[in-house]
């Protein structure tokens, strides 16, 4: 993870009419000329864009077979204004069934982001964000993505922000952002202006793009008590097999998870029985599923399950011979640590089941394809454990 830090200046208000993108495009501006990178995102997607109100130049695209841009084509040149007018105009003009014409709109990238890779499968091939933002005429060192007012655009774009579909929009902005966080070295700001009474766009989402650079160890500790911070020299991680235009996501639900567990009153209760528990995205609400609680171990199984990875073939564990010795342990851990006599019961009533170990469950990240069957986590946690021991050793 890089360890600078770009910023997001938000503009957001339950209605329209407020002076949002007139604030939107003065911060940019001051930004730009304090010597700073910005780039200003029209992301009211509602009918009226930046590029209708300022003197924006378009990226050159090539176009395809069919006459819709190629987003994966940029030329390197840039419209001018008089080019840019006349093509916005052949794009209002033309019919299209697939993908419109050129000059790119942020609408293109979100509706049609599949030709960037930015939500297709091949999770390989890079999106190039930069080579499709625009210039204002006199080049005032602001990188704009306007939105488009077109009818047929905002008919999308207003079933994803007020309808059913909200969070595709809430995905598919993410992953933009992600892409301009990792692509452009010289980004500092990134101003967004949304649309009025927009749906869900969590805080979690703009901090997508402020990562610290700091390594923050997230755990269950035991009973009731979630922990977040740095991790101490002894600790070690390893990285799981899942690519990186994937994580975000998973560090908006872990951030989740801190400010609804950490240092509150409530918490996730311990248990044992593990049967495919996960987290609500929307709000970290911890979703059991025939199960009373988590284990260190179970915890981390359920934050990806949340997103759709299964670390472990769940279903091949077996219960092992120490597994009612380390059960007894838990209980009396337990009593020792004031849990009610109904929790109690609740994790006594798991006896039989199959306990996964925090080295199985370490096991997925030292391998390529997921999900880990239980043979070969059994086999990867004991050496790592091993390595673990060996190199406590050598520091004693």
């Amino acid at each position: 993870m890089s360890d600078r830090v770009v910023t997001i200046h938000a503009f957001c208000s339950v209605k329209g009419g407020v002076g949002k993108s007139t604030l939107a495009v003065a911060c940019a501006k001051l930004l730009a000329e304090s010597g700073r990178k910005p780039v200003l995102i029209d992301a009211d997607l509602t009918g009226t864009s930046l590029a209708d109100g300022l003197r924006l130049c378009a990226p050159e695209l090539a176009t395809r077979q069919d006459g819709g841009a190629d987003l994966e084509a940029p030329t390197g040149r840039r419209l001018s204004r008089a080019e840019t007018v006349a093509a916005r105009r052949a794009r209002a003009d033309t019919p299209w069934t697939e993908i419109p014409p050129p000059p790119p709109f942020l609408n293109d990238i979100l509706i049609h982001g599949h030709e960037l890779a930015l939500y297709d499968e091949d999770l390989e091939r890079e999106c190039t964000v930069e080579p499709l933002l625009w210039r204002h005429e006199k080049d005032d060192g602001v990188a704009y993505l306007p939105s488009s007012p077109l009818r047929a655009d905002v008919e999308i774009a207003l079933g994803w922000l007020y309808r059913a579909r909200q969070f595709t929009w809430i995905r598919r902005m993410t992953w933009l952002l992600e892409g301009m966080r990792e692509q452009m070295s010289d980004l500092t700001d990134v101003v967004i202006d949304l649309p009025p009474g927009m749906f869900g766009f969590s805080h979690e989402v703009l901090a997508l793009m402020a990562p610290s650079g700091e390594v923050t160890l997230l755990h269950l500790a035991f009973h009731r008590d979630m922990k977040a911070g740095p991790p101490g020299p002894a600790y070690s991680w390893l990285e799981l097999p899942i690519h990186r235009k994937r994580l975000p996501a998973i560090r908006a639900l872990c951030r989740r998870l801190v400010e609804r567990y950490v240092g509150g009153s409530d918490g996730i209760p311990f248990g044992v029985r593990y049967a495919g528990a996960r987290f609500a995205l929307s709000d970290g609400h911890f979703l059991p599923h025939d199960g009373h609680g988590l284990t260190c171990a179970t915890f981390v199984l359920a934050v990806f399950a949340s997103h759709g990875f299964p670390l472990l073939k769940i279903e091949e564990w077996p219960e092992r011979e120490d597994d009612r010795e380390w059960h007894a342990h838990v209980l009396n851990m337990l009593h020792d640590h004031c849990a009610t006599q109904e929790e109690i019961r609740a994790v006594k009533d798991e006896r039989g089941c199959a306990r996964f170990r925090p080295q199985e469950v370490a096991a997925a990240g030292a391998v390529d394809e997921l999900p880990l069957r239980f043979e070969e986590a059994r086999r990867i946690g004991e050496l790592l454990v091993e390595a673990l021991l060996t190199r406590h050793a050598q520091r004693q």
